[in-house]
Order: C-alpha cells, then sequence, then structure tokens
C-alpha cells in the first residue's frame, strides 16, 4: 500500500472514530440514564454551593457514566492522532507554493500536530483523574467532605484543562483555514474543498470561543446549549466530510503525479519522497 493510500485510509479511519466519539456523546447527552443509573435532577447551582446531596447524587452517577466517558475521550483522542498524520501529505501538496520558499505549509502542519497533540494529553490526564475521584467516592462511609474536596479538585482540573482541550478547535481551524488558502492559491486541491475547509475552520473558531466562555458562564445554560450544537456540526458533519474528501484528493494526485511522471514530466511532487 503506497503512503497515500495509507493516509487515505488513516484520514478515513480518523473521521470515523471522531465521528464515533460525537455520536457517544449525543446519545449520552439524550439517555442520560442509559447504564440504570438515573441522571441528577437538582439545580446545578447547587454544586457550585457545595450541596453534599447533590454532590454525592452527581458523583455516583459519574461513575455509573465512567466506562461510556474513557470511550468517548479514547475515539476523540485516536481521531485526533489520525488526523496529525494523514495531514503530512499536505506539505508535499502545497510544496509548489511560492517554489518551495515559503514555511507556510510547515505551520500548517505544525498546527495540526499541536490541534491533536496537546488535547490528547489532556484527555488522558482526565481519564485518570475521574478514573480516581470515582474510586474515592465508592469508598464505604465515605465523608460528606471527601465529596465536597472531591468536587472542587473535579473544577478546578476541568478549567485549568479546558485551554487545552480548547487548542483542538482552535489550532486545527488554524490548520484548516492555511490550507484553504494554499488550496485555492496552488490550485492543487478543488476549490469547493477548500471552501468547506474555510466554513469547517470558521465552526471550529466558534466553537472554540463558546466553549471557553460557557467555562465562565456560571449556571446559565443558553452557552452550553449552543457550544454543543456547534460542536455537533463541527465535529460530526463537516471534519469528518472534508478529512473523507482530503483522503480522496489525496489518491487523485497520486495518480496524477505518476501519469505526469510516465510522461517525462519533472514533478517536484514526487521528488521528495521523505516529505
Amino acid at each position: 500500500m503506497s503512503r497515500y493510500h495509507m493516509r487515505r485510509s488513516l484520514a478515513i479511519f480518523a473521521s470515523l472514530m471522531i465521528w464515533i466519539a460525537g455520536i457517544l456523546q449525543i446519545i449520552e447527552a439524550l439517555k442520560p440514564d442509559l447504564t440504570g443509573m438515573p441522571s441528577p435532577t437538582f439545580d446545578d447551582g447547587k454544586l457550585y454551593e457545595l450541596d453534599p446531596d447533590a454532590i454525592k447524587q452527581l458523583w455516583e452517577y459519574r461513575t455509573s457514566q465512567l466506562y461510556m466517558d474513557v470511550g468517548i475521550d479514547l475515539c476523540f483522542a485516536i481521531g485526533l492522532l489520525s488526523l496529525s498524520y494523514c495531514v503530512l501529505c499536505l506539505k508535499r501538496v502545497f510544496k509548489r507554493y511560492k517554489g518551495g520558499e515559503s514555511d507556510l505549509p510547515s505551520f500548517m502542519v505544525g498546527c495540526f500536530f499541536v490541534g491533536a497533540i496537546l488535547p490528547s494529553i489532556q484527555v488522558m490526564e482526565s481519564i485518570g483523574a475521574t478514573a480516581m475521584a470515582s474510586v474515592l467516592v465508592r469508598t464505604p462511609n465515605y465523608p460528606v467532605a471527601g465529596y465536597q474536596a472531591v468536587q472542587v479538585a473535579h473544577l478546578i482540573q476541568q478549567g485549568s484543562g479546558i485551554f487545552l482541550i480548547s487548542c483542538q478547535f482552535l489550532f486545527v481551524s488554524l490548520g484548516l483555514a492555511i490550507s484553504s488558502y494554499l488550496s485555492l492559491k496552488t490550485g492543487e486541491l478543488p476549490a469547493h474543498h477548500a471552501r468547506m475547509g474555510a466554513i469547517t475552520s470558521a465552526v471550529g473558531f466558534l466553537v472554540f470561543i463558546f466553549e471557553v466562555v460557557s467555562v465562565f458562564s456560571g449556571v446559565t445554560r443558553v452557552v452550553p446549549i449552543i457550544f454543543g450544537l456547534t460542536t455537533i456540526v463541527y465535529a460530526l458533519v463537516l471534519l469528518p466530510m472534508w478529512l473523507v474528501w482530503l483522503g480522496v484528493e489525496l489518491v487523485r494526485l497520486k495518480k496524477e503525479s505518476k501519469v505526469a511522471r510516465d510522461a517525462g514530466d519533472d514533478d517536484v511532487f514526487l521528488r521528495n519522497p521523505r516529505l
């Protein structure tokens, strides 16, 4: 299997993992009692007041949902890491930009890598923290102060990690924006693919803004709802479509370059197989 066919497969695999993570998250949101534990019914304000009964009810529910949450996080992390590898071919696709003298293609690939790796690290850390908290609250006769301490630690950990998680939207969207610009400038990829990348990038920036704002919105539900809707459009529709289309175009470019080489055309696209 050639490098391009492998990365096409990775593009499809990455979109599938991201799509599965999104579907599981929707299922968890629409059917919160899937594991048999009813979802909490208290007002969110009680959590910020550290109401013991509310915190205990919440953590009993979180413990029941642990495996579902771990599955969602792992699928998303794997999808992001697969995305970061398959876009390496874009550096070769845009090699001709400004005669190969521009660093913009390398910067684009760097954005995709940062947007994939940093949130993946945070996801793994979050899985460990949530699992340990679940172990603690399952301890027999766990004191009320212990529940409150676990909730405070969870909120602090969630707040400190939100910006790393948000990096996926910020940097991947920046990479998409640069890819769209280079596509339009070089003509290597279809203009419609570039426009889809630009739209996906714009929605990704909105998701980043709404996610950060939702942290500081307190008990207000409007911003988290908007964040959820824009995330669904971004992760379940636009980004997977862009990725699958990219995989198809990479194979097409490979075939066209082979035809040009067979015809005796000195093709820069093929002279540097290590890129």
